[in-house]
């Protein structure tokens, strides 16, 4: 929704017009910087010794896509344009090293230009200037020869399950199409599906689209799941922009808020962790995102028929928590949500129930197949294992001091301190979750209630993905980051968060620091034990890196102010509640 479409935009007349043949200009070098931070990345991801996974280089084209990796580094080798994971070990950790080495730069350079576009270019664009520019961006990424996460190659060995060989994914692993194209690209070949039947259907329907195309090839589907996840990213951008817009009348119109609204749609639409994520890796987290998002915009009562709202809200829900069933945590957020909106009325939060659980049984009953379904958690290495996490960095420095072996013979069986780590994880994650429930019912009623339900749900999944599991990849955060986005849009980051760090240069970190983990997980620093403690990796220190390097923007006087705080009614000052009224109102109704 554009800007010009508020009514109350229309009111007011700017004094002084942006010089846009300087915003032009700008814009124009913002994109040159990040499409040479591409081209960088573009020559040193395909480097071999990185260890990454060949996603188009077996297309005819592939001299095209190398290219870069040809002119910038013509001595060092390339992964090999053969169809699956073929990896060489090399003979000495120079090279591996080195490129480790290259790979960080071009990150940095990738951040450095899309935090000076987030800084200076908001005053110029407009919405549609915000999809466009990420629209070249993400084609530009789509390009990257190489995908650091070989999940989009178990997507799409799912998906040919179900419509080729009309199996069940979610039952059987793809060990049952060991003559399959797809199936040399694997990694957790014994592993069935542990994303939910939407997921599965949609890979499936694009997989469909893909072959009635006439293309076979398993480079063709890599490309369709890449444009698919950006498509699913220019969605979440637009949602953004139009639920932060509703949230901004309840305020009177300034520039400065249009303009933070601006920068906070172009800060996530142009964050180089979430474009790596859709148009590279293709992570189902992207579209889970835009069905939260989606979800979270038919709570806002722009509609006719308030019933109808509320049913499709927890509809949209349902099918990202089939897509993700961790979801499920957002539920009791939304029914509390219903009950304070609607006078403690239970006809919405019975529709609510009956929506949400009713779509979740009729997604899933067709894979039931007699609770066999069930049998994924016993073989899924999420449940016993740690990686990427303060747990894992926990689990290997105390193996390597005692001198034991962390992984057991089976994936599916933990280790004893491994077991430890997940207890403590377990109690963590419930304690704080009750905690954070008893502070929305504690506080909800003295607050605007739509930001509250927002800030609400971010706390829970960033407590999620910080505490509650020892199994993490950077991408779960995806979530988090979009919930954020619609934050900082709105202008109500007032909270616990913003009383402890500043925000939003504490996001921008995480999602620095989050893409950062593929330098942790090349061949080098994975393979390399640091010195004097066996089996303990640099690649062990992902976790310390992913959550040490946010708390860079932890504000020096955070615990006083929160002490402070707490004396006389137990709110700090900007965090008084507020209490807007009217019948304007429609954030709070």
């Amino acid at each position: 929704m554009d800007t010009q479409t508020l009514p109350h935009l229309n009111a007011v007349q700017l004094t002084a017009k942006p010089n846009y043949r300087s915003g032009y200009l700008l814009l124009f070098l913002c994109l040159l910087l990040s499409g040479s931070a591409l081209f960088y990345l573009d020559a040193v991801l395909p480097l071999r010794d990185l260890w990454f996974y060949n996603a188009l280089l077996t297309v005819p084209w592939r001299n095209w896509l190398l290219l870069p990796a040809h002119l910038l580094f013509p001595g060092l080798p390339t992964l090999s344009v053969l169809p699956g994971v073929h990896r060489v070990r090399p003979s000495s950790m120079t090279i591996p090293w080195l490129e480790t080495g290259l790979l960080l730069p071009g990150f940095c350079f990738l951040f450095t230009g899309y935090l000076l576009a987030v800084r200076y270019l908001p005053r110029y664009l407009s919405q549609r200037g915000i999809i466009l520019s990420t629209l070249l961006l993400g084609l530009l990424y789509i390009l990257i020869p190489v995908a650091t996460s070989q999940d989009l190659f178990s997507y799409i060995a799912y998906a040919r399950m179900l419509f080729v060989y009309h199996f069940n994914p979610l039952v059987l692993p793809p060990t049952a199409i060991p003559h399959d194209i797809i199936y040399r690209y694997i990694y957790w070949v014994h592993q069935p599906s542990i994303y939910g039947p939407v997921w599965v259907w949609l890979c499936g329907i694009l997989l469909e689209i893909t072959l009635h195309m006439g293309f076979t090839h398993v480079a063709s589907m890599v490309l369709m799941l890449r444009l698919f996840s950006l498509a699913m990213h220019l969605g979440s951008v637009q949602l953004i922009w139009s639920i932060s817009g509703y949230m901004q009348r309840t305020t009177p119109y300034s520039a400065s808020s249009q303009q933070q609204r601006i920068r906070a749609t172009l800060a996530f639409a142009w964050n180089p962790f979430l474009l790596f994520e859709a148009a590279v890796n293709a992570h189902v987290d992207i579209t889970m995102l835009f069905f939260v998002l989606l979800s979270v915009w038919l709570l806002l009562p722009h509609m006719r028929y308030p019933i109808l709202s509320t049913a499709l809200s927890a509809f949209m829900l349902a099918l990202a928590s089939s897509i993700k069933i961790t979801l499920i945590f957002f539920i009791p957020g939304l029914l509390l949500f219903l009950f304070l909106r609607y006078m403690q009325r239970w006809t919405h939060i019975s529709l609510a129930l009956l929506a949400y659980g009713g779509t979740l049984l009729l997604l899933y009953v067709p894979f039931w197949d007699g609770g066999k379904i069930l049998d994924v958690l016993s073989i899924n290495p999420g449940a016993f294992h740690a990686i990427n996490s303060p747990y894992a960095v926990f689990v290997y420095l105390i193996a390597a001091l005692t001198g034991s072996s962390v992984l057991p013979q089976a994936v599916s069986a933990a280790s004893p301190i491994e077991h430890i780590a997940h207890s403590v994880s377990m109690a963590l994650l419930g304690l704080g979750y009750l905690a954070l429930l008893f502070l929305a019912l504690k506080t909800w009623q003295r607050q605007i209630l739509f930001p509250a339900l927002l800030r609400w749900m971010a706390l829970v999944w960033l407590f999620y993905c910080a505490l509650g599991s020892p199994w993490f990849w950077p991408w779960y955060i995806v979530t988090f980051l979009g919930l954020y986005a619609l934050i900082e849009a709105g202008s109500v980051e007032h909270g616990p968060l913003a009383r402890l760090f500043r925000l939003p240069l504490t996001v921008r970190l995480l999602s620095f620091s989050s893409l950062c983990v593929y330098c942790f997980v090349s061949f080098a620093p994975a393979m390399n034990f640091v010195a004097g403690l066996k089996h303990f990796t640099w690649g062990d220190l992902a976790g310390a890196w992913l959550w040490l390097v946010p708390l860079l923007g932890l504000r020096p006087s955070a615990l006083p102010r929160l002490r402070r705080a707490r004396q006389g009614t137990g709110y700090p000052k900007e965090d008084a509640p507020t209490m807007i009224t009217g019948k304007n109102n429609i954030i709070s109704q």
